[in-house]
This record gives structure tokens, sequence and C-alpha cells, in this order.
């Protein structure tokens, strides 16, 4: 009796010892059969023991331990680094595109400048200047514009000053804001000649001015010359209804004929008031009364 049970605790020993040996069913009985309870025990616990390499919580620390990624924005905006272009892609800005030449980076997107520094240009009759990359206008320009800056005087000829001043009745002086404002109109040359013509006028009186001052206003005139005679230039002139055809009657008379018929014009408005005066006539020239 006592020999059976010491012969079933050996038994039970044996079996259990090999199990113990082998945990992961190399051999034994668990090689043998896997089912067995002892066994399942032992494989579920061998289990729950491995470490998972594909485990969520290493994937967050490495993402959470990296300071030095761009700040998180959403895909498609664009911003400006400096002159920079860059854009959201993946969640992070990078930067796509370099504005150059005569760009600026403005509101996430490369913008042409229109100019540079304190550039000067004329457009038209208008002067701009750049202020801040763009034209802005500074003044409109009476006589135009020449490159960079508004022109100071016209184009006009001589001849045509001379009949801004008639026409407007300016008076004979070269300081009277009338006869300053038809100069204005006139090119550098022209001003010259028009305002001698009438400062001439202004110093001297009498037959003395038409002596003086005769010379000076044919040349403003009539530059050019022919071989009429006075009373032809006379007739032509009346027949006129335009200064371009006058001053073609100027144009086709000789320099003599010129001089006379324009000192009898200065001598009626200078001593007649502008009308008719035998006194004017010469009676040895060619504009004599007839």
């Amino acid at each position: 009796m006592r020999l059976n049970a010491l012969d079933s605790l050996l038994a039970l020993l044996s079996l259990t010892a090999a199990a113990c040996d082998s945990p992961g069913g190399k051999s034994g009985p668990c090689a043998d059969d896997p089912a067995l309870p002892q066994c399942q025990l032992t494989t579920a616990t061998a289990a729950t023991e491995t470490p998972d390499a594909t485990s969520s919580d290493v994937t967050i620390d490495i993402q959470q331990g990296d300071s030095e990624l761009p700040p998180e924005c959403v895909d498609g905006l664009t911003r400006c680094s400096a002159n920079l272009v860059e854009r959201c892609i993946g969640g992070r800005f990078i930067a796509t595109e370099q504005c150059d030449g005569l760009e600026l980076c403005v509101n996430g997107a490369c913008v042409a400048q229109e100019c540079l520094g304190a550039d000067e240009r004329c457009v038209a009759d208008r002067h701009q200047r750049c202020v801040d990359n763009h034209w802005q206008q500074l003044e409109a320009c009476d006589f135009g514009c020449d490159g960079t800056a508004c022109k100071t005087h016209g184009e006009e000829s001589c001849a045509d000053l001379m009949f801004c001043a008639q026409e407007q009745r300016c008076e004979l002086s070269a300081s009277n804001s009338c006869i300053q404002g038809c100069a204005a109109n006139g090119s550098e040359a022209a001003q010259a000649t028009f305002l001698k013509t009438v400062g001439c006028y202004e110093d001297h009186s009498g037959e003395a001015a038409l002596t003086a001052c005769i010379p000076d206003h044919v040349t403003c005139l009539a530059p050019e010359h022919g071989s009429g005679g006075c009373n032809a230039l006379s007739g032509c002139v009346t027949d006129c209804g335009s200064q371009s055809c006058i001053l073609g009657c100027y144009a086709g008379a000789s320099v003599d004929a010129q001089r006379r018929y324009l000192t009898w014009v200065m001598c009626g408005q200078l001593f007649c008031g502008g009308s008719d005066c035998q006194a004017c006539f010469d009676a040895e020239g060619d504009c004599r009364a007839e």
C-alpha cells in the first residue's frame, strides 16, 4: 500500500518536470501535445512577456521628441519669408519660389515692382517719380514732359508769340504778365527774340522805336524771305484770313519789303491807335499811299 502511493507521487513529479523543462514546447509532452492544460498555461505566459516591436508608443515618442520641425499649417496656404514664397505641403511650410529681379514677395506671391529707388520718368505730359516701388504722379506739365522733368517752355515760334500778344492785346512790356504768358509757350530761341523785341519797344518811343526795333521784329515774324515788294506784301496780307497765310506773305517778300511793311503797321499801332495813318506811309518807298 505504501509502495503504490510512492509510485504515484514519482509519476506526478516526472510529468510536471517534463512540462517545466519544455515551456516552449520544443521537447517533452508539450511538444507532442500542446493542447495539454499545463502547456496552455506556459504558452500564454510566454506570449504576454514578448515585447511588441510595432507598438504605437514608440512612434508617439519619436514624434514628440523632435522639436525642430516647422509649425503645422493647412495644406495650400502660402506665406512670405524674406523674398521667398513658402507653401504649406504635408502640414509644413516649404520654400517653393525665390522672387528676383524687380519682384517682391507680397501676401505669399511674387509681385513685379514697377520701379526702383527714386527714378523719375515722363508719361505723356505727366511727370512721375518712383515711390515705394510704384510710379506716382508729381505734376502735370503745361509744356510737356522731357525725359525726367517738365519742360519750362513750349515749342511755339516767335511769330506765334507775337500773334498771341496781338490777340490778347498785351501791353508791350517784357515784364507784363500777359507777355510772359505768351512767351512761356515758345521755344528758348523764340522766347529770347520775342522778349528782346518787346523790350525794345518798351525802352524806345516814337520813331526811335521803329528804327531800333523793326529789324528784330522782322526776324521774329519772318526768318525766311523772298523777292516780293512791299505793296505786294500788303495786298497779300489784306486777303489773308489766317496766321499761316500772313506768315506766308511775309516769307514771299524781300527783307526790305518786310521791314517797310512792318514799319507802316507798327507806326499805325504806335502813333495812330491801330488805324491807318497817312503820316506812316513812306512817300519814297513801295508802301506809299496810292
